[in-house]
């Protein structure tokens, strides 16, 4: 893999880049097949509002992973919390469909608190972990 040399000098490996995206893309082809696998239990309106919700999810994984390969940074800072934002509400609205509780999807949280943490501060992964309490407390209230 080649490396890049940000304005600061610090040097980063494209694999290191890669190296959250790769499980969030494992994640999501997961998501996909037990999403289709499961679509036949939904009603036509949901099945619809999910391919939504997984086309969405691919659109934003895709930015996210072309992003993280041009930019020495990768998805950082602002950036990084604004595609982080839109995992959150889109595994919520995916979780509500699905069945709140009942839905195996709410899962995909941990495993969102797990990849976005390995490498920020503390105080980063407690707003992390502040957001996906919100995310998932709106993804199972019932409405």
């Amino acid at each position: 893999m080649t490396a890049k040399t940000s304005a600061d000098g610090v040097v980063v490996q494209r694999s290191e880049l890669w190296r959250v995206n790769r499980y969030l893309w494992l994640s999501l082809l997961f998501a996909g097949i037990w999403l289709w696998l499961r679509s036949q239990d939904l009603p036509s309106a949901d099945r619809h509002a999910v391919a939504l919700v997984f086309a969405l999810s691919i659109t934003n994984l895709s930015l996210r992973s072309w992003l993280a390969l041009r930019n020495v940074r990768g998805t950082t800072g602002q950036l990084g919390w604004a595609f982080t934002a839109t995992d959150v509400v889109l595994i919520a609205i995916a979780v509500h469909i699905t069945g709140g509780m009942k839905s195996d999807l709410w899962l995909f949280y941990f495993l969102l608190v797990v990849t976005e943490t390995v490498s920020v501060s503390v105080k980063a992964e407690l707003l992390l972990q502040a957001i996906v309490i919100l995310g998932l407390t709106e993804a199972v209230y019932p409405i």
